[in-house]
């Protein structure tokens, strides 16, 4: 079972029966999140779909506009505390914000619900893998196996583990696992991939993996992969296209494309 699909049937169930604005949910039904965003916070008191806060939130999270995405789940967990959908997200967003002890608590309660189960374990392995508690990933990524085998987001979770343990060859063969058991999700797996590659100087094969992190991928993955594959790039001697790329990156890294830029990319913009 794909793990979007579970929470959003969870989320259907927790959703209050109130009289919603419809303003709102068709800013979020067109797809105009901003704008869903300053309606929310010019209309503080509104009661407005949870689904549809959610939506947002994952827009500002997948922006990497954490501390927005983050008070948007604030405002819908303070009307409804129980929210599975909107727990999970907001422990995710704590820990990609580095914030891993009140993400830990969320996490832990949200394990003992037998039907998520298996996705906080693989949410939790890497909170546990960030803060270098190995045998504690290694545990709960078992168990995400146990329970759905065919779960590409475990395989990532293994992945990231062996590839802090600095076992690169074993986790290349599981972020190409993750790869092939949900393509339309995995391309984190794809990113990493493509790094072990480039590290190994298989440069071809790694930026391939960083066409496809691009194509498929969160922005907060894709200013990653423009990066490295514009080194790809610099390392087959193409250093028009590697600086197209690192041009790319300064949507989602500037700070960091802007240094190779000024590094690689500055007798061809004069």
């Amino acid at each position: 079972m794909r793990s979007s699909i579970l929470l959003v049937f969870l989320f259907s169930a927790t959703i209050a029966c109130k009289e919603v604005n419809n303003e709102f949910h068709e800013l979020v039904a067109d797809r105009s999140y901003v704008k869903a965003a300053i309606w929310l916070d010019s209309n503080p008191n509104e009661t407005v779909d949870a689904m549809d806060m959610l939506s947002v939130a994952r827009y500002y999270r997948e922006g990497v506009n954490f501390e927005k995405s983050r008070s948007i789940l604030e405002r819908l967990l303070k009307s409804d505390s129980t929210n599975v959908p909107a727990r999970l997200l907001m422990a995710d967003v704590m820990r990609e914000q580095t914030d891993y002890n009140p993400a830990l608590v969320i996490y832990n309660e949200l394990a003992e619900i037998d039907s998520v189960r298996f996705i906080v374990l693989a949410e939790r392995a890497r909170l546990y893998t960030s803060l270098h508690e190995f045998d504690k990933a290694q545990k709960d990524v078992m168990e995400s196996k146990s329970m759905q085998p065919k779960y590409y987001a475990s395989f990532l979770a293994d992945g990231l583990l062996q590839y802090a343990k600095g076992d690169m060859e074993h986790a290349l063969d599981l972020f190409e696992i993750a790869e092939n058991l949900d393509p339309g999700l995995s391309a984190e797996a794809s990113l990493y991939a493509g790094v072990i590659l480039l590290k190994s100087n298989i440069n071809h094969d790694a930026r391939f993996k960083f066409d496809r992190a691009i194509e498929v991928g969160r922005n907060i993955n894709k200013g990653y992969a423009f990066i490295n594959r514009g080194i790809c790039q610099l390392n087959i001697t193409d250093t028009v296209f590697a600086c197209e790329d690192f041009d790319s990156a300064m949507t989602y890294m500037p700070e960091q494309a802007k240094q190779y830029i000024s590094n690689y990319c500055g007798s061809i913009k004069e």
